[in-house]
């Protein structure tokens, strides 16, 4: 699975962002101010042109109520949302911490299942959710955004917070984004981020280590063995955690592989071919660093590790 690399960030009339979640919430919520937060190349082309998406239904021309990279001209945001690659979300955070305030809810829809964490910390008086994305998409280049498939789902909500709190709290915003793209909020938001990760950790990790596709790696006798014995690693470290999994997530993960296009790559596979940055250690790192923490064998996840740390930017 590919995914575009842009932060986006909404503010005071609710919600905002840059990439194609941006873009449709841009595209469909014009009764609220959308702001995109974005830096450079990728700055310039949207204060100049637009927002060019590219999907299924052809080319749109997106214009934001403002793309900025200067955050004192946004204020205090009523919805941040972040979505850019695991190893950028410090300085995104850092960058736009001020407009976060006691009553600004903050979704993040990283790879992984660290970011709540992280955010938590530079973010300590908002309102941070977790949240996970289900989406083929990347950045064509600074200012175009091009989805690949029709899929894109949001799922988020707070851990911290019943089933009723989580309706009281975020329920206008989940109908705001279901006029832009599918989204579910939900009080069992572990759950849901962590199955994500079953499969996206093991996968990122076999693919990228095996340089082929989801369904090269399954094709073949070593790669399918290390992919498993990963998924069941991570399924321990859940376990320990006291993440609750369905009773058949190991089965379900390999079901939703195969489902898969052939040659179908992960982001991070992606990212390594094209000599650019990979997110090693939220995906990968992070697992083999909980398990020690918490005395889980991971052997194959250290040894994928081991191996990747030897190819890989980070």
């Amino acid at each position: 699975m590919q995914r575009d690399d842009d932060g986006f960030l909404s503010c005071r009339a609710r919600y905002a962002n840059g990439g194609v979640i941006g873009g449709r919430m841009a595209n469909k919520l014009s009764e609220h101010e959308v702001i995109f937060w974005c830096r450079g190349e990728t700055l310039a082309a949207i204060s100049a042109n637009g927002l060019k998406l590219i999907d299924e239904g052809g080319e749109k021309i997106i214009r934001p109520s403002l793309a900025t990279d200067r955050i004192e001209k946004v204020g205090q945001a009523d919805v941040i949302v972040f979505a850019t690659k695991n190893y950028q979300l410090d300085d995104a955070a850092v960058g736009i911490t001020s407009a976060a305030g006691e009553k600004t809810v903050v979704i993040p829809l990283q790879n992984g299942v660290s970011a709540s964490s992280a955010l938590k910390k530079h973010m300590p008086k908002s309102d941070v959710t977790s949240g996970c994305v289900y989406i083929s998409a990347y950045t064509e280049a600074p200012g175009v955004a091009r989805q690949v498939g029709s899929v894109l789902r949001v799922i988020f909500g707070s851990r911290d917070k019943t089933r009723e709190d989580n309706l009281k709290s975020y329920s206008a915003i989940e109908e705001a984004f279901k006029k832009c793209f599918d989204c579910t909020l939900t009080d069992n938001i572990d759950t849901e981020v962590w199955s994500k990760f079953l499969f996206l950790s093991p996968f990122a990790g076999a693919t990228t280590l095996f340089k082929r596709g989801i369904d090269g790696v399954l094709c073949d006798a070593k790669s399918e063995a290390t992919v498993t014995e990963m998924i069941r690693e991570l399924g321990a470290l859940a376990a320990a955690k006291g993440i609750s999994l369905p009773s058949d997530a190991f089965e379900l993960t390999l079901k939703k592989a195969r489902a898969f296009a052939p040659g179908t790559k992960t982001s991070m596979l992606v990212d390594y071919e094209k000599g650019a940055r990979t997110e090693i250690e939220s995906l990968i790192g992070y697992v083999c660093r909980e398990s020690r923490s918490l005395n889980v064998p991971s052997p194959t996840y250290d040894s994928v590790y081991n191996e990747l740390s030897a190819l890989c930017r980070t």
